[in-house]
């Protein structure tokens, strides 16, 4: 009984000190911030800002709070009753994880969600997000865990949290959009905006000849040209060759060189009154649906496209919900493109944010006279159901 005594204390103060300790969010922390130091040229010029941000939080709110917690423990752990039996750290432990819990969800798990990835190296791009989702996944777990113990500490329900959080834990990217109300999980519908939610027509201008340039050179786009130029070029749009040199990313010899093209490119473009380059990632990417169609009480049955809809938004594939309705998986994917069409559903939502830079850029905003023409300039990058799903999104 001793033994067993004396392991049941040594396993709680383990546990409680690496409930306190943030130094793997620390290294995952570092980790995040080389990949893009490392690439800085490649990346959005906001996001060192960003994680500059973040890392002064987590060390100032999180590391340095943390640590100084673990150092009054020592004070409990030394006191005959076990851990979780302790009245006076159990309030302290409370305290401890409230203040940890409203940290993290209010500060740093936002701040690790909303930084923005776009890049045109599809490398450097899988690299920044596996260390921002494994960033994610640990603040994720952590916040399990100090939810559980806001209320008290338990060792069993303690791990139990930390398991069930590593084991659900899905990033946020990959998520659609959804609410946590009070009274349980509802999945609420992304909302997406009007025609003027999307880019200029000289973005896609800009991307359809940097593309057109890739091809001629055999080289990647970003050798042309880098994301962040693209829109600086779309949100500035110069009118000298001066002004083009100016751009980040181009410099005198390239501007002589190029500059006549992109001039008469702007020229040909004039302003349209919406957004110089892409939306930003995070949750709020997409506007209100001011626009989607409501029904009226007239209404005595759903369409057929909300149901999918809804089966949709809980997580499952177009396999999955092609078997529960019995029908194909390509009139699943016809309901899903009525949706976006209607604004019920965000395009982001079935394709990913590069291969809509893609066929924008190679083909434009407007939907082509015929997909299977447009499948053949794309040279069989995108599929088919990517080209309906893009251009419902712009043909409303």
């Amino acid at each position: 009984e001793q033994h067993l005594h004396e392991a049941r204390r040594a396993n709680q103060e383990a546990l409680l000190h690496d409930l306190f300790a943030f130094e793997r969010a620390a290294y995952l922390m570092s980790r995040l911030r080389k990949v893009a130091d490392e690439n800085a040229r490649t990346l959005p010029a906001k996001l060192l800002p960003r994680l500059t941000d973040l890392q002064t939080a987590f060390t100032d709110k999180a590391r340095a709070v943390g640590h100084r917690f673990r150092g009054q423990l020592a004070a409990y752990f030394a006191q005959t009753a076990l851990p979780d039996a302790n009245a006076d750290l159990q309030v302290r432990i409370g305290k401890g994880a409230t203040y940890f819990q409203d940290l993290i969800t209010n500060e740093l798990l936002p701040m690790v969600q909303d930084c923005p990835t776009e890049t045109d190296n599809k490398q450097v791009r899988t690299d920044l997000l596996e260390a921002a989702d494994e960033l994610e996944k640990e603040l994720f777990s952590k916040l399990a865990c100090f939810t559980t113990c806001a209320e008290g500490f338990d060792a069993l329900a303690h791990q139990q949290a930390r398991h069930r959080a590593e084991l659900s834990f899905i990033p946020k990217r990959r998520k659609n959009e959804r609410t946590q109300p009070e009274n349980g999980p509802n999945f609420s519908r992304p909302a997406m905006g009007d025609r003027n939610d999307r880019p200029s027509n000289l973005y896609f201008e800009l991307l359809k000849w940097r593309n057109r340039m890739a091809e001629e050179h055999n080289s990647p786009a970003y050798f042309i040209m880098g994301q962040q130029t693209v829109t600086e070029i779309a949100t500035k749009r110069p009118e000298t060759l001066d002004e083009i040199a100016k751009i980040k990313g181009i410099g005198k010899a390239k501007a002589k060189r190029i500059g006549p093209e992109l001039l008469d490119i702007i020229a040909r473009n004039p302003p349209d009154g919406r957004p110089a380059g892409p939306p930003p990632t995070g949750a709020n990417t997409f506007a209100r649906a001011r626009d989607a169609p409501r029904q009226t009480a007239k209404d005595t049955k759903k369409p057929v496209y909300e149901a999918t809809l809804t089966l949709f938004l809980t997580g499952k594939t177009t396999a999955d919900i092609a078997v529960l309705r019995g029908v194909t998986v390509q009139t699943i994917e016809t309901h899903l493109a009525r949706c976006i069409n209607l604004g019920l559903l965000p395009v982001e939502a079935v394709l990913p944010a590069e291969r809509l830079a893609l066929i924008y850029g190679t083909l434009g905003p407007d939907r082509p006279a015929s997909l299977t023409d447009a499948l053949s300039q794309l040279g069989g990058r995108v599929s088919f159901t990517d080209l309906r799903y893009a251009y419902a999104a712009t043909n409303k």
